[in-house]
């Protein structure tokens, strides 16, 4: 048995979480970084620029929202799971 070290304990690769929408997430966001750089050249497409800019912004902050709202949703299940029921 491994021991847990500060509460940490080592997953094998069949029970660690499969994540394979962070990489597509991130090239995404950078694509629209990529094309605000682009548009901020010219002064006419600046706010269309800084549009894409906001876009990719957005799209960074989605992923941790979720991941806090689904965190403190099951720590309130948990803590409301504790009593007894039975």
């Amino acid at each position: 048995m491994r021991v847990a070290l500060d509460g940490w304990t080592p997953r094998s690769a069949a029970t660690a979480p499969r994540v394979y929408g962070t990489g597509v997430a991130i090239m995404i966001s950078a694509v629209w970084f990529i094309i605000d750089s682009i548009l901020s050249f010219n002064e006419e497409t600046t706010t269309t620029g800084t549009l894409f800019f906001l876009a990719g912004t957005l799209e960074l902050l989605i992923r941790p929202v979720i991941r806090l709202t689904r965190k403190t949703r099951i720590r309130t299940v948990s803590a409301n799971s504790n009593t007894n029921d039975f």
